[in-house]
């Protein structure tokens, strides 16, 4: 959330970045954007409940400085600002959803898994990440569902940087057995 306090967000298309001269002020929008991504990562939609999640919540408390708009605030923010909403979930808000293809038939991935003596054979597929270029965001995002799976493939050799690792001597773990003894 630290990313948002180093946004520009009137660039991104934010009102009321700057304090109006008449009328009472209203939330920086860095707040209630705050509350929207908390909300939306850890998947609470309702206005209302983002408001109580506000004011009954540390964690929340915390990222707002202790501020907690009503729902309707809270809702008319993000029907008022649902495209600089986008545009800025789309730059700074990375998406955490891991694939991976099977990688039995790469050149450098086939030796990097150890088989699973718990699988058959037929099981025993290597599997290697699936990395998207930054040129190909827009299209994995916006794009058919044809596009993105036209950009699902494994990555080429040549991009990985392998080479032997240096050995490392084992650390040694002291593993208390009775409890007692420490008190």
């Amino acid at each position: 959330m630290r990313v948002v306090d180093e946004l520009h967000l009137q660039a991104s298309g934010f009102q009321g970045t700057q304090p109006a001269a008449t009328g009472r002020p209203w939330y920086h929008p860095a707040v209630p954007l705050k509350i929207y991504i908390y909300g939306y990562l850890n998947q609470v939609q309702s206005s209302r409940r983002l408001e109580r999640e506000a004011q009954r919540n540390v964690e929340l408390m915390w990222l707002t400085g202790r501020l907690a708009p009503d729902f309707k605030t809270i809702a008319e923010f993000r029907k008022d600002h649902g495209a600089a909403i986008h545009k800025v979930c789309r730059e700074y808000v990375e998406s955490y959803t891991m694939l991976t293809l099977n990688a039995d038939q790469h050149s450098l991935m086939r030796r990097m898994h150890k088989p699973d003596p718990k699988l058959g054979p037929d099981r025993q597929d290597k599997r290697s990440l699936v990395l998207l270029e930054p040129q190909d965001f827009d299209q994995w995002l916006a794009g058919t569902v044809e596009h993105a799976s036209a950009l699902i493939r494994l990555t080429p050799v040549e991009r990985f940087d392998a080479g032997p690792m240096s050995p490392v001597e084992p650390a040694t773990i002291g593993l208390i057995t009775n409890f007692q003894d420490q008190a």
